[in-house]
């Protein structure tokens, strides 16, 4: 199947993902759809972060279910494009509903892929809640429904803590990869090195002028690893260093720019 052709109209897509009153519900949408979870919402024009998306989805998930299982059904299929290391770092920064809410988001994830050892590193920071409760704030509205699901709570949610009683994917609503690569070239660099400290420094390179501190400073890597990640580029010929009044920019060269087709 061509990467632009539209998928299979019969299978349902999701709906947009604004009837909530938590603000940042229609901006996770919209980074989600840029990199190929089929939401009826405007794509994200600025690059994706993906490891901070999926912190920032774990603080929203509770309220919104299906943003929940796209990006868990996203994960699962896409969990090689993640850079486990960064991802374990802005963990630590989670508690309470939010930590147990990524764990059990990686774990579904984790157990639908069969096997995904970049989430480990992020699943070992992650901890459940002391005082379980439902997982989405919909179903703590009425007791019924709080008794409901925590009798019928699936093992994979109540090890977190939260209750939960379906663990259906939504295959059908992630995009090819061949689409993401064409419509999200942030992604490009992961593809061709790994999710690694060399990806991060070629990506932002290709975004525009950056330096090593600006890299290190985005992406909560030291200065020193950044450098040498950099200097990595510059001896395969990626990058050059040039500078400009008290920077020291990195720059792609011709080649990157061709490997990396910044034509789209």
């Amino acid at each position: 199947m061509s990467a632009d052709a539209p998928l299979d109209r019969a299978v349902p897509r999701a709906r947009r993902i604004a009837d909530s009153d938590h603000p940042d519900l229609d901006t996770l949408a919209g980074m989600w759809t840029r990199i190929g979870v089929l939401f009826a919402t405007r794509a994200a024009a600025s690059p994706v972060d993906l490891e901070r998306l999926l912190i920032d989805t774990a603080r929203a998930a509770r309220f919104d279910e299906r943003l929940f299982v796209c990006a868990v059904s996203w994960l699962a299929q896409y969990h090689g494009f993640i850079n486990g290391r960064r991802l374990s770092v802005l963990a630590v920064a989670l508690d309470g509903q939010e930590s147990a809410a990524l764990g059990a988001l990686l774990t579904f994830a984790r157990d639908a892929a069969g096997h995904a050892p970049e989430l480990d590193a992020a699943l070992a920071r992650c901890r459940p809640l002391n005082r379980a409760r439902p997982l989405f704030a919909v179903m703590d509205t009425m007791n019924v429904l709080r008794r409901r699901v925590r009798k019928r709570a699936l093992p994979l949610f109540a090890a977190w803590g939260l209750w939960h009683d379906d663990a259906t994917l939504k295959p059908s609503a992630i995009r090819p990869v061949r689409w993401l690569l064409r419509h999200a070239p942030e992604l490009r660099a992961r593809a061709l090195l790994g999710p690694s400290v060399e990806a991060d420094v070629m990506s932002s390179a290709l975004a525009g002028d950056v330096t090593v501190r600006d890299v290190a400073l985005t992406t909560h890597v030291s200065y020193a690893a950044t450098h040498d990640a950099a200097s990595r580029l510059v001896g395969r010929g990626l990058l050059v260093r040039e500078r400009v009044a008290q920077r020291q920019l990195l720059r792609p060269t011709a080649a990157a720019r061709a490997a990396f087709d910044q034509s789209d």
